[in-house]
């Protein structure tokens, strides 16, 4: 589905520098590693010692070298979602402000027989790819760092910065970058395959950073102070996913959120590169990925719609019978379009070097399409692509149409992007169906009711209790500095033998809503802040738990079975009908929160990123330990939802507001909060085909369940492992 063509150059033997042991070796290890471990099409490797190609020398010269940046970057090579390292192992120095890499026939005038690190960059970036990594494990106490300035690496580093530039440098400035004798290598990239490799598994340019920090100093502490440096902009490329084999949920999900922000901003290019990553950690199986993809073929095809992607206009469809809603034949919609199924990923024309290099490989950069991924079911013939048809819930067919029917009905569906290979499983986890109706029902092993509740039940005025209960604040490193004991007014609701429902009186009261510009990874839909008013309502204690869902529904469709822990796989439809069915058996009104309420209801008087205070540890919440935020510390990552009401709640009384499962809110999905409601209702009138969720998961980083996060990509009709929903109603009897 990408491209991905690398360099490695290893220096070691220089007339006028300090020989260096491993610059090498560390070359052939890189090399080896993205061809083997990392899937990488092609990799060129220059050295003292690599072996000539059909005649041409390959030993990094600064004629051999500059041959190669002029020859094979004339044109784009590569396109969008494809991937372009450089690695360089050898000296580097500074000279009149302007960085530069020494090849082995460098010598004192570093100006004429250096290459400059700009002019690198400048070049790879002619290679078409929309990443471009630049690591340089440089020994970078020469020349001007000797003299008691700035080494090699803070102008790299400003100008990666202008050029989108990932870039790994192995030291900061007036450091050395350490050899380790024992280890035949550099401390840098023995620490960089590592991370990277199968020890490490850091999939993205996120992780790897906070890997490389302390796996680094841990290697040379017996030489002396060396510190990585990893320099990225914008933001989304801290999220990039560089060894796609050991992504994450959580490193999939990141991306999406990503995607999704570009895609509102209607920034296609960088959406669909985003998506394209998306699909190659996916391994191609991924729902929103395809249906993203397809929209933004669709626009590329016919046009900027002002209103798109709600165009055309859905009243066209409303009185349309559901048995003309079907997915017409891929290879119509394709031949409609004048877009070839096969290869559905690739970029289509993809312009070639006038020449391959003289020292070219025997691997090349591969130009049929890669083999399909294993996951693909046997009973799916080769030659017949198909689109994924998702089962519309009844409750959607009614009215307006989703833009998947949209697309569909104008014979748009499917346009581009079609892989033979798809599966319909969400990300591998998920049942073979990707909509609410779809799932396998499967029995609560540890809840002895198996029937639904059926028939209304008389019900008396629900009594008010008062509980006790405990709530911890963190300093800015997740230390522990008061414990406070608080008070909530609960009603109980009584479900079946067993099984009950408890809901926490939240006052009324006014908030600040949405994160201020100066909290770290924020993002621009949750602003501007604004004031809201709440009216006191009521709302779940926990979310909802698998024995409530088992006791109303008849079913349990949680991959991580337990009566106590929070139902999931449940789409925004299923939440709604189980809002409608406690509701009619109980005589009181159930819903999904609005947005405005859910945050309120999280941030119980707070106004820091979370409700714990700075920061969170994983003592306190369940989410991805391996990731931190602000000073905090790293900490479990359970990989899996656990028992509600485990960890402390917030002032309220309200527990599991950050982490374990993501819930549903009822309002239509808005990308940002200009005209939002200042009454605490629900927000109308956006994108009717998705809702934000709220609160992060267990499978998220810390950043991504602040109080004020809004997770943007969902679908109201995805089924995922960790969404779930919290419950909200005003107490009284109104049905």
């Amino acid at each position: 589905m990408t491209n991905n063509i690398a360099i490695t150059i290893g220096v070691q033997q220089d007339q006028f520098f300090r020989p260096l042991r491993y610059a090498a070796n560390d070359a052939q290890k890189m090399r080896n590693f993205l061809l083997k471990e990392a899937g990488f099409d092609e990799v060129l490797y220059y050295s003292d010692y690599s072996p000539d190609i059909g005649g041409a020398s390959t030993r990094p010269t600064r004629s051999n070298l500059e041959f190669l940046l002029e020859d094979e970057f004339q044109k784009p090579f590569l396109g969008i979602g494809d991937n372009f390292w450089f690695f360089f192992s050898g000296h580097g120095r500074r000279d009149n402000g302007i960085d530069y890499l020494i090849p082995t026939d460098g010598h004192s005038n570093v100006q004429r027989s250096g290459i400059s690190v700009n002019y690198i960059i400048q070049q790879l970036q002619k290679c078409g790819a929309d990443n471009i990594v630049l690591i340089l494990d440089a020994c970078r106490d020469e020349g001007d760092a000797k003299r008691g300035s700035e080494g090699i690496g803070e102008q790299t580093e400003r100008e990666a910065l202008e050029k989108g530039v990932i870039t790994i440098c192995s030291c900061s400035p007036n450091e050395y970058s350490w050899e380790l004798e024992e280890l035949q290598q550099g401390a840098f990239t023995y620490a960089l395959l590592e991370g990277l490799g199968s020890k490490g598994q850091k999939a993205t340019v996120e992780k790897l950073n906070d890997y490389l920090k302390y796996r680094v100093k841990e290697l040379s502490q017996h030489k002396g102070t060396q510190t990585p440096r990893i320099t990225i902009d914008p933001i989304e490329k801290s999220h990039l996913i560089l060894m796609p084999k050991y992504a994450t949920l959580a490193d999939i999900a990141t991306l999406k959120m990503d995607a999704v922000r570009a895609e509102r901003k209607r920034q296609f290019g960088k959406a669909k590169s985003l998506w394209r990553m998306v699909l190659n950690a996916a391994q191609g199986a991924d729902e929103d990925a395809i249906e993203a993809l397809t929209e933004i073929g669709v626009q590329e095809k016919l046009g900027n719609f002002a209103q798109f992607p709600f165009a055309p206009k859905s009243e066209i469809f409303e009185n349309l019978p559901t048995s003309e809603i079907k997915s017409p034949k891929s290879t119509e919609l394709l031949e409609s379009l004048d877009i070839q199924a096969s290869p559905p990923l690739k970029p289509q024309g993809k312009s070639q070097p006038k020449s391959q290099p003289k020292s070219q490989p025997k691997s090349q950069p591969k130009s049929q399409p890669k083999s399909q991924p294993k996951s693909k079911p046997k009973s799916q013939p080769k030659s017949q692509p198909t689109i994924p048809i998702i089962s519309t819930p009844e409750t959607q067919l009614q009215g307006k149409k989703t833009r998947r029917q949209i697309l569909i009905l104008g014979g748009l569906a499917g346009s581009g992007f079609v892989l033979a290979s798809l599966t319909k499983d969400l990300w591998n986890d998920t049942s073979t169906e990707n909509v609410s109706s779809s799932y396998q029902e499967t029995p609560l092993e540890d809840v002895s009711t198996s029937q639904a509740i059926t028939s209304p039940t008389p019900q008396p005025q629900q009594k008010i209790v008062t509980q006790v209960f405990t709530t911890v604040k963190v300093n800015n490193t997740g230390k522990k500095i008061s414990r406070t004991e608080g008070e909530a007014k609960v009603m109980t609701e009584k479900l079946d033998d067993g099984v009950s429902l408890e809901m926490v009186k939240i006052p009324g009261g006014r908030f600040l809503m949405g994160s201020p510009e100066t909290e770290a990874k924020r993002y621009d839909d949750e602003g501007p802040q604004h004031y809201v008013d709440v009216p006191e309502f009521f709302m779940g204690k926990y979310a909802v738990t698998q024995a409530q869902w088992q006791a109303v529904m008849g079913n349990n469709p949680s991959r991580f079975k337990g009566a106590s822990r929070p139902v999931e796989k449940v789409s925004w439809y299923d939440a709604t009908e189980f809002c409608q069915k406690l509701s009619k058996i109980t005589g009181r009104k159930y819903s999904l929160p609005s947005e405005s309420q859910w945050e309120y209801a999280c941030r119980a008087g707070t106004t820091t990123p979370f409700y714990f205070g700075e920061t969170i540890t994983a003592e306190l919440v369940n989410y991805d330990g391996n990731y931190t935020y602000g000073d905090g510390p790293t900490g479990k990552y359970r990989k899996e939802t656990t028992d509600v009401g485990i960890f402390p709640p917030n002032s309220f009384g309200l527990y599991d507001m950050h982490g374990n499962v993501r819930e549903w809110c009822a309002d239509e999905w808005h990308g940002n909060y200009d005209g939002a409601p200042t009454d605490g209702s629900v927000w109308l009138n956006g994108d009717k085909n998705r809702s934000p969720l709220r609160g992060g998961s267990w499978a998220f980083s810390p950043a991504n369940c602040r109080s004020a996060i809004r997770d943007i990509y969902s679908r109201r009709d995805v089924l995922i492992i960790d969404v779930g929903f919290r419950l909200v109603c005003d107490g009284g009897r109104t049905l």
